[in-house]
């Protein structure tokens, strides 16, 4: 993450999120990178949305938390604070074999989780969830274990469609 900057050179107002990225900008949730760029089109890995999220939630305090032992990352790592900031408050996990994958790039449902995660809402069935999600043509294409979860997002307006693909939830995109 780079110092604050007034404006991301390759984000203008015109942008499609241009209003959510600076929202989150002004409030040190996001910085864009250490050229003073932000990169909006470009694939968001696990490290940084566990960033993301952790400072977008406020959890910074590290002094009572315990901290999850995962093969790939350590103290060295830029995210590892964050990372073991989300996986104390069970935002995020990583495998059973230890590994967080900390590179690899998150999903749009791995958001939808996490995200859900964080809210304390009103449970939904699995019949209000599916009518929920019956909007889109792919809807199919969610898992049966993300259905009450995507169809609690999609209840409370917080799936971000694609411009030109407003049809489609597109759960395993990467994000």
């Amino acid at each position: 993450a780079s110092a604050y900057t007034e404006e991301f050179p390759d984000v203008g107002p015109d942008y499609w999120s241009y209003d959510a990225i600076m929202y989150f900008k002004e409030r040190n949730v996001l910085s864009g990178y250490p050229d003073g760029y932000y990169r909006p089109d470009q694939q968001v890995t696990r490290a940084e949305f566990a960033t993301i999220v952790t400072k977008a939630l406020g959890l910074r305090n590290l002094d009572e938390i315990t901290f999850t032992e995962y093969k790939d990352i350590d103290e060295n790592h830029w995210a590892y604070y964050d990372v073991m900031l989300g996986s104390y408050y069970d935002l995020i996990h990583g495998t059973p074999d230890k590994m967080f994958y900390p590179q690899n790039n998150i999903t749009r449902l791995e958001i939808i989780m996490v995200i859900m995660k964080a809210l304390s809402i009103k449970e939904i069935t699995e019949q209000e969830a599916l009518e929920q999600l019956s909007v889109y043509k792919d809807a199919a294409d969610v898992p049966y274990w993300a259905t009450l979860t995507t169809g609690k997002a999609q209840q409370l307006g917080l799936i971000v469609l694609l411009p030109g693909l407003e049809d489609y939830i597109l759960p395993h995109q990467y994000a």
